[in-house]
């Protein structure tokens, strides 16, 4: 799945679980969601898992732009939209 950010970038996430309560699981940067893989079993049983990857890696575009902390924070906000 992907979601458009204000700026016109796409970011890349995953959408998954029994439903339930969201739970977002961040990465670190440089990393992606696949971080989460051994968690996932346990926590999907109860709980809507959205996983999105960061700027510039896997399918998340980077942009022209000096990645910010409030950009990372504007694309976890428009994933939980």
């Amino acid at each position: 799945m992907a979601t458009t950010i204000s700026d016109g970038l796409r970011i890349q996430y995953t959408d998954g679980g029994s439903g339930g309560s969201p739970v977002l699981l961040l990465s670190g940067l440089g990393s992606t969601a696949a971080a989460w893989r051994p968690l996932i079993p346990t926590l999907e049983r109860g709980h809507r898992l959205l996983c999105p990857t960061p700027r510039g890696i896997g399918g998340s575009e980077l942009g022209n732009c000096r990645l910010r902390i409030a950009d990372l924070a504007d694309d976890a906000c428009a994933v939980l939209d």
